[in-house]
C-alpha cells in the first residue's frame, strides 16, 4: 500500500515537471512571452540586457529587441560616426514605447524627418525605462547617456516626474552632498540586490518563472485583478477626491534643473502643465521647451484619442496615431529650433 502511494506521489511530481517543461518549451517557440529583459551593472544599475529579442502584449503589441549596448533598437557604436548628428532621449514608458513596433514609434519617425531636413544623417537613440522619473533619469544620462556623446538630449517629463521619488532601488540615487549634487551608487541596499541576483538566475532562463514573478509583482501592486480581469473588474474603491492642488517640488528637482547640460531640451509629455516655478528655472536657465499638449489637443479636436486603444478597448499609452502627430510635430519644432 505505502509503495502505491510512493508510485503515485512520484509519478505526480513527474507528471508536473514534465507539464512545466512542455509548457516552457511551448512559451519559448510561440514566443509569445519573453525572459527578464533587466541584469544589474555595478556602475549603471539596473539596466537591461544586451543583444536581447522581446514580446510584449499591452494595451498593443510589439516585438523588439535591446542592442549591443542595451538600448531600445538596431545596433549601435558608443562613439559617433563622421556626419551623424545624434539625439538622446530620456523618459519613462511613454518614451520606452512597448505598445508599438520601432518602425511606428515617434522616434523613428523623428529621425526620418530630422535627417530629411538636414544634410547630415541623424541618429535618435532611446534611452526610455519604465517608471523613470527626473531624478533618475539625470543619473541615467551622468552614468550611461553622456558616454554617447549626444549633440542634443531630450527630457520628456510629466509633472509627477518632477516629484522625484525615485523608487527603483536598484537604480543609482541624486542626492546633496558636502552641499553638491552627486549621482552615488553607495545607496542599494545589499539584502535586495543578492535577492534580485538569486532571483535573475530563473528569470533570466525561464519564461515560466519571469511570468510568475511578473504575476507577484502584479499582486503587490494591487493590479493583478485588474490585469485579469480587464475590462469586466470593477474596483468598489472609491476614487480619491482631487483637490487640484500643485504638488509642491522638492528641492531636487531645481537642483536638477540647474545642472542640465547646455544642449538640453525639455519635453512636457504630460496632460498637465509644468510648475511655474519649474518654468521659470527653465527660462532663467536658457533651456527651451517644448509641450506635446499642443499636438495631443489637436488630435481629440479631431475626433482622436491619442491613448484608447481599439484592439483592447482600454486607455494607455500613445497609440499609433499619436505617436504618429508627436513624430511630426517634434520633428518640426527641433527643426526650428536647431535652424535658429
Amino acid at each position: 500500500m505505502i509503495f502505491k502511494i510512493l508510485k503515485l506521489f512520484i509519478g505526480f511530481i513527474f507528471a508536473i515537471a514534465l507539464s512545466l517543461v512542455l509548457l516552457e518549451l511551448f512559451i519559448q517557440k510561440a514566443e509569445i512571452e519573453t525572459f527578464s529583459t533587466t541584469d544589474f551593472d555595478s556602475h549603471i544599475g539596473r539596466i537591461k540586457r544586451t543583444n536581447m529579442n522581446f514580446t510584449l502584449f499591452n494595451e498593443g503589441f510589439s516585438m523588439g529587441q535591446y542592442n549591443n549596448n542595451s538600448i531600445l533598437g538596431p545596433d549601435c557604436s558608443i562613439e559617433k560616426k563622421t556626419g551623424v548628428f545624434r539625439i538622446a532621449i530620456l523618459g519613462d514608458s511613454y518614451v520606452e514605447s512597448f505598445q508599438v513596433f520601432r518602425r511606428d514609434q515617434f522616434i523613428s519617425i523623428m529621425e526620418k524627418q530630422l535627417s530629411k531636413n538636414f544634410d547630415e544623417s541623424v541618429e535618435v537613440l532611446n534611452f526610455g525605462r519604465s517608471g523613470f522619473d527626473l531624478a533618475d533619469m539625470f543619473a541615467y544620462q551622468q552614468n550611461f547617456v553622456n558616454q554617447f556623446k549626444p549633440d542634443l538630449i531630450l527630457y520628456f517629463l510629466s509633472s509627477n516626474d518632477l516629484i522625484c521619488k525615485q523608487t527603483d532601488l536598484l537604480v543609482p540615487k541624486v542626492i546633496f552632498r558636502d552641499n553638491e549634487l552627486i549621482v552615488t551608487n553607495d545607496l542599494f541596499p545589499q539584502k535586495y540586490l543578492q535577492t534580485y541576483n538569486k532571483t535573475k538566475l530563473l528569470t533570466q532562463n525561464s519564461i515560466t518563472m519571469q511570468m510568475l514573478n511578473s504575476a507577484r509583482k502584479l499582486i503587490l501592486a494591487g493590479k493583478f485583478w485588474p490585469k485579469m480581469l480587464g475590462k469586466f473588474y470593477v474596483n468598489f474603491k472609491e476614487p480619491p477626491i482631487s483637490n487640484n492642488i500643485t504638488k509642491q517640488l522638492p528641492p531636487l528637482a531645481f537642483a536638477i534643473q540647474d545642472n542640465f547640460s547646455s544642449n538640453t531640451i525639455v519635453v512636457n509629455r504630460g496632460n498637465n502643465q509644468l510648475s511655474k516655478e519649474f518654468m521659470f528655472g527653465l527660462e532663467k536657465n536658457k533651456i527651451p521647451f517644448v509641450s506635446l499638449r499642443d499636438t495631443l489637443t489637436v488630435l481629440k479636436q479631431k475626433g482622436i484619442d491619442p491613448y484608447y486603444w481599439v484592439v483592447t478597448n482600454t486607455k494607455g499609452h500613445w497609440n499609433h496615431m499619436g505617436h504618429k502627430a508627436i513624430g511630426y510635430y517634434l520633428s518640426e519644432k527641433l527643426s526650428k529650433l536647431l535652424i535658429n
